[in-house]
């Protein structure tokens, strides 16, 4: 695999042939029932990601898939015995893939469009990969939850502003008058009980909307 990520006259359709099928056998082992082969994976996952990350369409079309299947991983590690190293390693190859996603923002930002990626349909774009998160963050299981909450932290930062958070920013370049600010001032408290209403509905009406709203308020105080 680092073979082929690290010659340059291969072409992506060539990477992408080679890749996937072995890529494909370590996503079955990072779900395997056995810890010996949870950890081999995520060892494997830790070995490639330096020549991964190099290669700006492989990092593009696999990275969010990774991750996904180190979650899944660390949910299983869960249940292991901490002296196992699953736990551990998981965790260490998710910061590692995680870091990828972060440096890809300050320079490609190839992770934002909605492109063919590999894995599921949630992986087809950072937004949809942040909402996924989101979601996840009322899971029971304590570890696999706190680190969805990280990702949806981190990863929601990277997304680019919305068109009125632009022109917002932008007319705080120029000197508002004292009209302007005061409308400023009305439309900010009309969005926070807007977005306070939002989520009590949301809690009210999701079937784990109670276990997302306190995670998220958990979220929102303790970043």
């Amino acid at each position: 695999m680092t073979w082929t990520l690290k010659r340059k006259e291969n072409t992506f359709a060539y990477q992408e042939a080679h890749l996937t099928p072995l890529l494909r056998k370590i996503f079955a082992m990072a779900r395997h029932p056995n810890h010996s082969k949870r950890l081999g994976a995520c060892i494997a996952f830790n070995k490639i990601y330096r020549p991964l990350r190099e290669e700006k369409l492989v990092r593009a079309k696999y990275t969010l898939e990774i991750i996904s299947v180190l979650l899944e991983c660390l949910g299983l590690a869960e249940k292991d015995r901490p002296e196992l190293g699953t736990r551990e390693e998981t965790r260490k190859a998710i910061a590692n893939y995680q870091d990828i996603v972060e440096r890809d923002a300050e320079k490609d930002n190839c992770f934002i469009s909605h492109g063919d990626r590999s894995g599921p349909a949630f992986c087809q774009s950072l937004y949809l990969f942040v909402e996924h998160c989101f979601h996840r963050t009322g899971l029971v299981a304590d570890l696999s939850r706190r680190h969805h909450m990280q990702l949806f932290a981190s990863f929601s930062a990277l997304l680019p502003a919305s068109s009125d958070e632009k022109a917002a920013k932008s007319s705080s370049r120029t000197k508002a008058t004292p009209k302007q600010r005061a409308s400023a001032a009305v439309s900010a408290s009309s969005a926070k009980k807007d977005a306070k209403a939002w989520v009590a509905e949301f809690i009210k009406t999701s079937p784990q909307g109670l276990s997302v709203g306190f995670q998220f308020l958990f979220l929102i105080l303790f970043p």
